[in-house]
């Protein structure tokens, strides 16, 4: 699921005429980011496993805030695999392929 993220900050949601939820969270294949209820900057909340907070800001076109120490996730579960392939697939997709590697998702 996307959302627009908090646009420029602020109450620009709003202007924009968006007043239902906000974005909890963005989960990449690198780290999970939340955002700062302040400032709604972006925050760097966790790590994939075997991946660095250099990773992280080397792979980011924006700052990042950054609060130390910044914990290692742990990897995907099974399920969770699953809901992502249905996700790439579609629900009740008949192809035959193999779960999603866990080296993959980790980066």
């Amino acid at each position: 699921m996307t959302s627009p993220g908090y646009l420029e900050g602020g109450d620009a949601r709003e202007r924009a005429g968006l007043t239902r939820g906000a974005p909890a969270a963005v989960i990449t294949d690198l780290a999970v980011l939340g955002f700062d209820p302040a400032t709604k900057r972006m925050r760097l909340d966790g790590l994939q496993p075997g991946v660095t907070v250099e990773d992280v800001v080397a792979n980011t076109g924006f700052e990042l805030l950054i609060a130390p120490p910044t914990p290692e996730l742990a990897p995907p579960t099974t399920e969770e695999l699953d809901a992502l392939a249905r996700l790439r697939h579609g629900e009740g997709d008949e192809r035959d392929e193999a779960p999603v590697p866990r080296e993959v998702i980790a980066g």
